[in-house]
């Protein structure tokens, strides 16, 4: 949306993943982001609301390639940021710019030793905005971490980084606060 005047934030719901403001005046705009399971509905529902909120702009729906199925699916970077008392682990998943880049899932794979974890987004051959944003999800394991080792936060494998996070950084080191990217 181009041009936004009034305030919409009652509009959005579970199906919006994001919506950011851009304050380059005077060419400001509202960019919304569903999640990938949003339906139709959902969006004309966002639509709708919006349309009554706000008092000024010019609405344009369009798909972004980080949210088409035939977009490439690549590991990211993550931060452990809580862990429970029992089987649940609180993830900061790396997510890029909102423009090119949504969250996919994570994948767990557990030993009675280790506990690895494999975050993905799904990345589009477009140009990035700059409004970095992390995804927080929580990750249930069959049974609480204890002193199982905890893998997968950083590597070489790991085609999206926005921390550049170590390779050898320990997983299971909860963060308080998410760094900005690097």
């Amino acid at each position: 949306m181009s041009y936004p005047e009034g305030d919409s934030a009652d509009c959005y719901d579970e199906a919006v993943e994001h919506a950011f403001y851009t304050t380059d005046y005077p060419g400001s705009s509202l960019a919304v982001t569903f999640v990938s399971e949003a339906t139709r509905e959902d969006v004309e529902r966002v639509l709708a609301c919006m349309e009554d909120s706000l008092t000024s702009g010019e609405i344009e729906v369009g798909q972004t390639g980080a949210n088409s199925r035939d977009a490439p699916v690549e590991r990211t970077e993550w931060l452990l940021s809580e862990v429970s008392g029992g089987a649940a682990l609180r993830l900061h998943v790396f997510a890029g710019g909102s423009s090119c880049i949504a969250y996919e899932r994570v994948d767990v794979q557990e030993t009675p030793e280790t506990v690895t974890l494999a975050a993905f987004v799904r990345r589009s051959g477009t140009e990035c905005s700059e409004d970095f944003v992390g995804r927080d999800v929580t990750v249930e394991l069959d049974e609480p971490i204890g002193e199982r080792r905890l893998l997968g936060c950083a590597g070489a494998d790991i085609a999206v980084k926005g921390w550049h996070l170590d390779p050898e950084t320990d997983c299971r080191e909860v963060q308080a606060s998410v760094p900005e990217p690097a």
